[in-house]
């Protein structure tokens, strides 16, 4: 009976974890081909990719909102957090539809955090603090520069004026 008992425990739990990712993939296919057809509408140049300013016009889309709605997306949020994939070191870049797909999928609410998410945080992070390194070294390297060149002037003013005294 105790076996019996047991064995139906597992077979629920299998179910459940199969309802639950059946669910997923659901609501993956419904984003997809929805998404396809908003982006198509997002994107002006017809060049396959999503630009940031063509982005942005997703909250001038009803039918866009409503669907992001339907998938537990808040729109402004999204926007919020969608800067981030849309600019590298400052510089716009474009999105292909599934990266775009990614990042609305990775944005509903709900999701749990895995150790993946916080590994390409990491990575994103750590990519932002060596670009802001570098630039550092530069303006040291600069200020360097300024220093020896403030260096250089204060010797010739020194010699300019011993010149002055002298006559």
């Amino acid at each position: 009976m105790t076996v019996m008992n047991m064995l139906i425990g597992v077979l629920c739990e299998v179910i459940s974890a199969v309802a639950v990712e059946e669910k997923e993939s659901m609501i993956v296919d419904k984003v997809h081909d929805k998404l396809g057809s908003i982006m198509g509408d997002l994107d002006q140049n017809k060049d396959g990719t999503l630009s940031w300013d063509e982005f942005q016009a997703v909250l001038d889309i009803p039918h866009a909102l409503a669907m992001l709605e339907s998938v537990n997306v808040d729109a402004a949020s999204m926007v919020d957090m969608a800067e981030d994939a849309f600019f590298e070191d400052g510089e716009p870049v474009s999105l292909t539809f599934p990266d775009f797909m990614e990042m609305v999928l990775d944005l509903r609410g709900g999701q749990q955090a895995s150790v993946k998410d916080i590994l390409r945080m990491g990575k994103r992070f750590t990519k932002k603090i060596m670009n802001v390194n570098g630039k550092i070294e530069k303006l040291e390297g600069k200020v360097a520069n300024v220093t020896g060149l403030q260096d250089s002037m204060g010797g010739k003013l020194d010699q300019l004026l011993s010149y002055l005294e002298k006559k």
